[in-house]
C-alpha cells in the first residue's frame, strides 16, 4: 500500500516532476488547511477539502486493497507504486 507522500511522489513520477517535501508540524498543517479551506469557502465550493488533504497525508489513506485481498483472494499483477505513474502518464497523454 501507498503512503501519501508515496501517493504524491508517484504523481510526480508519471509526470516527469520531482516531488519536494515540506516538513511541517502537524499542528500547523492542519491550522494552515483549516484557513485554506474557509478562504476557499468565500470563493466557490470548498471541495476537495485541505484538511482532508493533510489527513491523507498523515496516512488516512482510504485507498487500501485490504477488503479485496482479504475477501477476494485478490493480488495484484502490478504494484501500486509501479502502477500510479503510469496511470498518471496515461492519463496526461490523453490530455496532451
Amino acid at each position: 500500500e501507498l503512503t501519501g507522500l508515496d501517493f504524491v511522489a508517484g504523481l510526480g513520477a508519471g509526470l516527469g516532476r520531482p516531488v519536494r517535501a515540506v516538513h511541517l508540524p502537524t499542528a500547523a498543517a492542519r491550522g494552515l488547511a483549516s484557513v485554506a479551506d474557509r478562504v476557499r469557502g468565500v470563493f466557490g465550493p470548498p471541495f476537495p477539502s485541505f484538511r482532508a488533504s493533510v489527513r491523507f497525508l498523515e496516512g488516512g489513506n482510504p485507498f487500501t486493497s485490504a477488503a479485496l485481498i482479504r475477501d477476494l483472494g485478490w493480488t495484484p499483477v502490478v504494484s501500486h507504486r509501479e502502477a500510479l505513474p503510469a496511470a498518471v502518464r496515461d492519463a496526461a497523454s490523453l490530455n496532451a
